[in-house]
């Protein structure tokens, strides 16, 4: 299932530095990041119990420099259109993500 890049920040790393290295570690490349995520939480419940409690920062950025090639801890990384979009295995809420990423952007 195709995820955009991201992962877990490292205790006493900032956020900026998480986001560089995430996408060096899963993409092979570099980007300009913009300054407000989209934030999401996620509760997993169990019954009356709580499994896990995200929150989860997507950011947007524009590309810098670097070969996209999948990094150790992904199947695969590459370039894709926004028709594309519409036919990867991945979920709703990455596909809204991606819109909402674009009209953002197209709105500057």
């Amino acid at each position: 299932m195709w995820t955009p890049p991201g992962g877990l920040i490292h205790l006493g790393e900032d956020i900026e530095s998480a986001l560089h290295r995430e996408l060096a570690e899963e993409c092979h490349i570099r980007a300009r990041f913009d300054a407000t995520p989209e934030v999401f939480e996620f509760i997993l419940k169990n019954g009356a119990c709580i499994d896990y409690h995200y929150i989860v920062l997507d950011y947007f950025g524009s590309y810098l420099d670097g070969e996209v090639k999948a990094g150790d801890d992904v199947d695969e990384a590459s370039w894709f259109t926004l028709a594309d979009l519409e036919r990867l295995d991945t979920t709703d809420e990455v596909r809204r993500l991606v819109h909402t990423g674009l009209m953002r952007r197209k709105s500057r």
